[in-house]
């Protein structure tokens, strides 16, 4: 028995070494250090990609000593801007010349800077123009903005008009026809198509069901938003599909958080409908991307939201149906910011990440840290270096290298062993003494 507890003993203090990570980062510290400071390790997206457990990675000193350490979000306080409805009641409605004119009356002294006009219909274009009355006159705050939505042939839209906020007793909304010789604007978004755009007058002169017309005031606040860094895939490769009538663009995500997915593209005034496929082919988002500047309205909308996904290798299709393809593609992604802290004191020399299975690394220095509001602190900010690949990594995973459950079940079989052998010892003595 006492020649099998050494081995056991030795087979479980085999700790995380050089060899057990394929890579590894250089850790530059600051120009000056506070030793009474937390040590902070941000990392970089390179990392991350890299990373196939967020937990598989490790810290360790200048005399190879791994150290404690916390992994975080790092947060930042921001404001935001969000539209409150102001209580507002239509007053009257008449129509003037081919003028629909609604007066609003509002119930309340709250300022007031947007107006949101609701209706079922589509492909439409109007124009608006909007009037306050302060309780002596009327002034102009819009005039002339385009109202349109030229759905279902292109996702385009704008039923919203903003205008200085200002305390209104009364606020004139009028919708106008465009005249005989109008030529729309929006013909730019489609220039170039192959099909030509031809304008029925029916789109300028239609009459509209107005279903409801808001007014909104801005609401600003302090808010806690994760601090996001940039990622730019290492290759993007664009397809082009012309019987599909299709732009494909391929890149890799790796195990990157994806919170935001950006495109960068050339040209001005298009709209296009896309999807966002994961290398497991699960469509992921169904957005429209535009970039319109045209005199009464612009909008830019390249980039959209993700909840944190690991994508892998993705795939955005981009569908042109009969407009030119988009040209210049590029993609961005952004990603939350983690770092890893550790105790004043200690200093960091190396991050190692990507082992051959180790098990995370198991630290109570939350419990140290549980108090404080560490994204508050001001710590030694170490800048890491370049990924670089370790030579000496072995690519195996070591007999000591065993998680709780496999220690457990260990543990318990050597117990059960001993255990057996004392009872098989003692009935062979008690046997041998009823034979006496």
């Amino acid at each position: 028995m006492n020649k099998f507890l050494p081995l056991f003993l030795f087979a479980f203090s085999l700790g995380a070494a050089e060899e057990d990570f394929r890579y590894f980062q250089l850790l530059t510290p600051p120009e000056k250090t506070d030793a009474a400071r937390l040590n902070a390790i941000t990392l970089t997206p390179e990392v991350i990609f890299l990373l196939g457990n967020s937990n598989d990675l490790r810290v360790y000193s200048p005399a190879g000593d791994e150290l404690p350490f916390q992994r975080e979000p790092r947060n930042k306080a921001g404001k935001f801007t969000a539209f409150v409805r102001v209580p507002s009641v239509a007053e009257s409605f008449d129509v003037h010349s081919g003028t629909a004119v609604t007066i609003l009356d509002l119930t309340t002294d709250a300022p007031v800077g947007r107006v949101v006009i609701e209706t079922p219909e589509q492909n439409f274009e109007k124009r608006v123009s909007i009037h306050g009355f302060d309780g002596k006159s009327w002034k102009i705050l819009c005039e002339n903005r385009m109202f349109f939505d030229r759905n279902p042939r292109f996702p385009i839209a704008n039923r919203a008009f903003d205008f200085p906020e200002g305390q209104w007793k009364k606020l004139k909304v009028e919708i106008a026809n465009y005249g005989e010789n109008y030529v729309s604007p929006l013909r730019k978004v489609t220039e170039g198509s192959a099909s030509g755009v031809i304008e029925e007058k029916e789109v300028f002169f239609r009459e509209l069901r107005i279903s409801a017309m808001e007014t909104y005031r801005k609401e600003q606040g302090i808010t806690t938003t994760p601090v996001l860094q940039e990622y730019v895939p290492s290759s993007v490769d664009v397809r082009t599909n012309a019987d599909a009538r299709t732009t494909e663009v391929h890149f890799p995500a790796g195990k990157l958080p994806v919170v935001r997915l950006a495109l960068r593209a050339d040209g001005v005034n298009f709209s296009r409908e896309a999807r966002l496929f994961a290398e497991n082919g699960k469509e992921e988002a169904h957005v429209y991307l535009e970039r319109i500047a045209l005199e009464g309205y612009a909008n830019e909308s390249l980039e959209f939201s993700l909840p944190e996904l690991q994508l892998g290798k993705a795939k955005l299709v981009i569908y042109n149906k009969d407009n030119p393809p988009l040209t210049g593609l590029s993609v961005r992604l952004l990603v939350p910011e983690f770092r890893l802290l550790t105790l004043p004191g200690t200093v960091p020399e190396k991050l190692r990440f990507v082992s051959a299975g180790l098990p995370p690394g198991e630290y109570d220095l939350w419990r140290t840290l549980a108090r404080l509001e560490t994204a508050a602190l001001d710590c030694n900010e170490y800048k890491p270096g370049a990924v670089e690949e370790n030579s000496a990594f072995s690519g195996r995973r070591k007999t000591g290298d065993l998680d709780g459950k496999t220690v457990f079940t260990v543990v318990a079989s050597l117990l059960a062993l001993v255990l057996g052998i004392f009872c098989i010892r003692g009935f062979s003595r008690l046997s041998a003494g009823e034979e006496k």
